[in-house]
Parts: structure tokens; sequence; C-alpha cells
């Protein structure tokens, strides 16, 4: 019986491809909101109102503003990305068939511990970048949350709770699949092949956890403010 030999390349490949989209996608929304400014600023010309500078001035913010929080949330999902796959190799070394599946993963693991931990350090890099610069950008008042602060940690929030239920619940069918079936099936050729390695959805349940919370703080702020 040829045992099942996991495909390291193709969660790679699934991981960078995450990466590419959400990078495309923050592109397609600063396009949009480029364009907006664009048509904004020939309507303004062209209705035969008295030029000014308040109009653009106010347009360059609110871009200027979309484009900082685009990185402020693509920089923590970057940063997720690469703490999910340190926790992987954590657990891994430790419990490698929970985590991984099978035995003999200290290489796997290792792979895990320098793509998590270099993920990390350019999320980080690029959090602390537009985290600034937002600080610099916002008035008092917008700090207080404006409608663009409310729709981006709104969106956080959404994002990161519904990857937290959703995993909580993966995570105890996975545990409970690995109890009842088995932690191991023996095939010679290759050693130990779990039924299920929960480990996995467990380095994701424990990454995402203060990223929700980070942005519960940050929405409950904007709420007290409101008051």
């Amino acid at each position: 019986m040829t045992p099942f030999t996991p495909d390291f390349g193709f969660s790679s490949a699934i991981t960078l491809s995450t990466i590419y989209g959400v990078g495309f996608l923050a592109l397609m929304v600063l396009g949009f909101v480029l364009f907006m400014l664009f048509v904004g600023v020939i309507l303004y010309y062209f209705t035969g109102q008295k030029p000014g500078k308040s109009i653009i001035t106010n347009m360059m913010g609110v871009v200027t503003r979309t484009y900082l929080q685009i990185g402020i949330l693509g920089s923590i999902f970057l940063s997720f990305l690469g703490a999910m796959h340190v926790v992987k190799s954590i657990l891994g070394a430790i419990f490698p068939i929970f985590t991984y599946g099978f035995k003999g993963v200290e290489s796997v693991a290792q792979r895990d511990l320098i793509t998590g931990l270099l993920l990390v350090s350019i999320g980080s890099v690029l959090f602390a970048m537009h985290y600034y610069l937002n600080q610099t950008v916002e008035s008092t008042v917008q700090k207080k949350g404006t409608l663009i602060t409310k729709a981006f940690v709104g969106l956080g929030l959404f994002s990161s709770g519904a990857i937290f239920v959703f995993t909580t619940i993966n995570f105890l069918f996975e545990v409970a699949s690995f109890l009842m079936n088995g932690a191991a099936q023996n095939y010679p050729d290759f050693g130990y092949v779990a039924a299920a390695s929960p480990g996995s959805t467990l380095a994701t349940l424990v990454t995402v956890l203060p990223i929700w919370l980070y942005f519960y703080y940050r929405a409950t702020s904007i709420m007290r403010y409101e008051k």
C-alpha cells in the first residue's frame, strides 16, 4: 500500500496565492478610490464652480487615509499568515503527528519556521509604517472614528471573528476524528500517518485570537468615543 505523502508545495502555493490575492484586492480598491478622485475633480471644474483647494485637499485626505487603512489591514493579515507558520512549526516540533500527521518533520517544521519569521518581519514593518503614517495624517477628531476607520475596523473584526468561529468548530471535529479513528496508522515505508492532524488548525486558532481581540478593542474604543 502506497502511503499518502503530504504536498507541502501545495500548502506554500496556497499561502503565496492568498498574499497575491490580498495585494490585488488592495490595488483594486486603491484604483477605484483614485478613479473616483479623478471623476470628482473633473466634475468640480466642469460644473462652473469656483476653483478652490478645499475639495482637492479633502479628497486627497480620503484617498490617503483609505490607502493607509488598506495597508494596516493587509500587513496584519500578512503577519497572521507568518505567525500561523511559526506556531505550527513549534507545535510540529513538540507534537509531530498531531500537527503534521507523521513523524520525522524536522525539515518541514524548520521550513515553516523560516517562512513564518520572514512573513512576520515583513508584516510587522509594514504595519508599523502604515500605522505611524495614519496617526500622523489623521486629526484628533478623525482618530475618534470616521466612516473610513469604522469600515476597515468592522471588516477586520468580522473577518477575524469569522475565522475564529469556523476554525474553532473545525478544530473540535478534527480532534474528535483524531481520537476516535486512532492517532496513527502504521505504514512501514513512510512511518506514521495520522488519521487527522488538528495541530495545523490549532495554530490558526491560536494566531487569529489576538487579532480578533485587537479589532474588538478598536471597535469598542470607537463606540466609547461616540457616547
